[in-house]
């Protein structure tokens, strides 16, 4: 990474505005990584969050945990660097108890220079294991494609589906309110960044709309409920059949196609 950045420099490259995705872990092992990329040219970093649950982040595999995320965002608001993270909301292991923790984590980040957050929901995409998983366990709502943009509940999990839609959504007003209103209280000064003040000016020209979707929001929540719900009742056995024979047939594709490159490289290496 450090030869990648020093190159950027060194050609002059530095001049334009670069959006990464970076692990927060590596940022908080390697401090000077923070500077490294301001100087080459980094204006946003996005980072998985992921929870702020410990019990979630050890179920989710990730190998995050909560103190590299908050030094990480730390860093990277010293060099004027945009911080944008994402966090995963409704996984089928995630109690209220853990949501409310994710929540409360994202608000503390907001005081500590994380400027936009993405609050997703879970959703087991077509193609991987924790789709194959749902199907077999006969926990996905709907196949309406459509839904599968990690902005709406499709899972049976142990909470309803509308608080699900909702919360994803006014936890991320209630993230920019607090934002703003720590601008105005002259709180955030210590993580201010240039860069975002173009990006203030049209936040506040919008106000009005967001309102305006904020307020639609509660009953927005419950019509999302009802058509994922009777979406659910097309997803009978028979298409679950279907897509678990999809599913398999891709799945052994895919192995023998490994199998073939493995054996291709050690007859080439012969």
């Amino acid at each position: 990474r450090i030869e990648l950045l020093n190159s950027i420099i060194e050609e002059g490259l530095n001049d334009m505005n670069y959006m990464i995705q970076i692990r927060a872990d590596i940022i908080a092992k390697h401090p000077k990584l923070a500077e490294k990329l301001a100087e080459a040219g980094v204006k946003i970093a996005f980072m998985g969050i992921e929870s702020g649950s410990e019990e979630v982040l050890k179920a989710m595999r990730k190998g995050l945990k909560k103190n590299d995320v908050l030094k990480a965002i730390q860093l990277l608001s010293e060099q004027g660097i945009i911080t944008y993270g994402g966090v995963i909301i409704g996984a089928p292991y995630e109690s209220k108890k853990d949501r409310k923790a994710t929540y409360k984590f994202v608000q503390m980040l907001g005081d500590h220079g994380l400027d936009v957050v993405q609050i997703s929901i879970y959703t087991p995409l077509p193609g991987s294991d924790s789709f194959y998983r749902a199907l077999k366990n006969r926990s996905l709502l709907t196949i309406d494609w459509d839904l599968y943009d990690v902005l709406h509940p499709i899972m049976r999990v142990k909470e309803k589906l509308w608080r699900l839609y909702f919360e994803s959504r006014e936890k991320t007003y209630m993230f920019y309110f607090k934002k703003w209103l720590h601008n105005i209280e002259g709180k955030a000064e210590k993580y201010s960044k240039p860069i975002l003040s173009t990006g203030k000016r049209y936040v506040l020209h919008k106000i009005p709309h967001y309102m305006k979707n904020f307020l639609k929001l509660p009953v927005e929540s419950f019509l999302v409920q009802r058509r994922i719900l009777n979406s659910a009742k097309k997803l009978n056995d028979h298409t679950i059949e279907i897509l678990e024979k999809v599913y398999t047939r891709h799945l052994a594709s895919y192995l023998k196609m490994f199998h073939e490159a493995i054996n291709q490289g050690k007859h080439t290496k012969s």
